[in-house]
């Protein structure tokens, strides 16, 4: 028996040959299939979203590539159980080994892999692509650049003194203040904090001065800030100067600077994170804003706002994949990948009249409990309380089926909801016992 498949080389058209013969089980499950043609697709993204022109200073537009390829992914499962109905070991009374299943199962895990992973290519290629095109330490070098040299060239049109404000320490644990007191006290009171507002507010301060045991006169830094992205943050060793820190640096010892060569290089730094989008965004934006502000007038003299936008951009896309963004992606990968898996195992390993019948019982299931929670108030223990039952009761209904000469209907769909609910038996552990630890 000679197999061809096509654009498969020899290597594949033999060993699809070969588990046909002696292995039905794991050759039904086209795995081998999936793998080679889900590989070549996964390369062909791969390579499509890295030769696809795509500024890493634009707004990404990877909503539109993850929506047509999870069409395509869809698309391509459902051929994929077509195929699968053509040809089932377990229905037609193959040979099953020991092991077999639990074999199946995970073949059927790692094909759907493939296709659930699909979506996420352009998204990664994107992110190595913003990597190579701009150095993170770079970014953060500009920006302090660009403040420091605003504050240069700005130094005759910015404020300089610091405003102040007297905080006083609470002496007694009365929050309210008595309608007979003075009105220099109720002053006085507008900033009385009690003991942890009181440090708190002196540790977050610029700058602070203990009048006296209990007194603080808090001092504010103007902003100087001018560009500041707030996907900027302070992370991985980088840091941008604070505005305190851009006063002692520039304004505190102002020596007059050579304008025309700051305003070159100004210029250029600019000019290195301007994008190709329509300049008329900022235009609008510029338009609401505040003509007295001192910040809002240097942003649109410079153009700061799309300098800001591009370099938000280029650090979203750069730290989309750190540690948070991989979580993400491995929970969305792993539970909708297993939730397909099960349902695929489920109806392989099932008539067609149990495998709906216990779609129906699901369904209703979860209307009456979901009534039952609604009219009785309960909390969330008793919520996880009611899925380990349900759990319960599937399995004990399970394991009767060993005592049956034939399966009824009944057992069927206990043991498709209980193979099913399995996999969420560890998150309902996990919350009833935070749920416990929380009362």
């Amino acid at each position: 028996m000679k197999i061809k498949r096509p654009f498969a080389p020899s290597i594949i058209n033999k060993l699809d040959e070969h588990l046909l013969i002696n292995n039905p089980t794991i050759w039904s499950t086209r795995f081998h299939l999936i793998l080679y043609y889900g590989g070549l697709f996964l390369l062909f993204l791969f390579g499509l979203s890295w030769l696809v022109p795509n500024d890493a200073r634009n707004d990404t537009n990877i909503g539109v590539w993850a929506t047509i390829i999870s069409i395509i992914s869809l698309i391509g499962i459902v051929f994929w159980i077509i195929y699968l109905l053509r040809f089932n070991v377990f229905k037609r009374f193959g040979e099953q080994k020991m092991g077999d299943g639990i074999t199946t199962f995970f073949l059927y895990f790692l094909a759907i892999g493939i296709f659930v992973m699909a979506p996420f290519i352009p998204s990664y290629v994107e992110t190595i692509r913003a990597q190579k095109a701009y150095k993170k330490s770079k970014i953060y070098e500009d920006i302090n650049r660009v403040n420091t040299i605003v504050c240069q060239i700005e130094y005759d049109s910015i404020p300089h003194a610091w405003d102040s404000r007297i905080y006083y320490l609470r002496q007694t644990d009365n929050t309210t203040i008595p309608p007979y007191m003075k009105d220099e006290e109720a002053v006085r009171a507008g900033t009385i904090l009690d003991s942890s507002e009181f440090y708190n507010t002196i540790k977050l301060s610029d700058s602070v001065v203990m009048v006296e045991p209990g007194v603080a006169e808090i001092y504010q830094c103007p902003d100087y800030q001018f560009l500041a992205p707030y996907n900027a943050s302070e992370r991985e060793g980088l840091s941008l100067l604070k505005s305190q820190d851009l006063y002692h640096l520039v304004l505190q010892n102002f020596k007059k600077p050579d304008t025309a060569k700051l305003q070159k290089e100004l210029r250029e730094l600019l000019y290195k994170y301007s994008s190709n989008l329509d300049a008329g965004n900022y235009v609008r934006y510029y338009e609401n804003e505040n003509p007295d502000n001192y910040t809002a007038r240097i942003d649109k003299k410079y153009g700061l706002r799309e300098m800001d936008d591009s370099i938000n951009n280029i650090l979203s896309k750069q730290s989309r994949w750190n540690e948070y963004g991989w979580e993400v992606f491995l929970r969305l990968f792993y539970y909708i990948t297993i939730c397909v898996a099960l349902f695929v195992f489920i109806f392989r390993h099932s008539t067609p009249k149990t495998f709906f019948l216990s779609i129906l019982a699901a369904v209703i299931l979860s209307i009456i409990t979901t009534l039952i929670l609604a009219t009785s108030g309960s909390d969330s223990s008793f919520i996880f309380g009611i899925l380990l039952l349900y759990y319960l009761l599937f399995a004990g209904v399970s394991l009767a089926t060993y005592s049956l000469a034939t399966r009824k209907a009944i057992t069927g769909i206990a043991i498709n909801l209980f193979v099913y609910s399995t996999m969420f038996i560890p998150l309902i552990i996990v919350g009833l016992y935070y749920d416990i630890r929380r009362q």
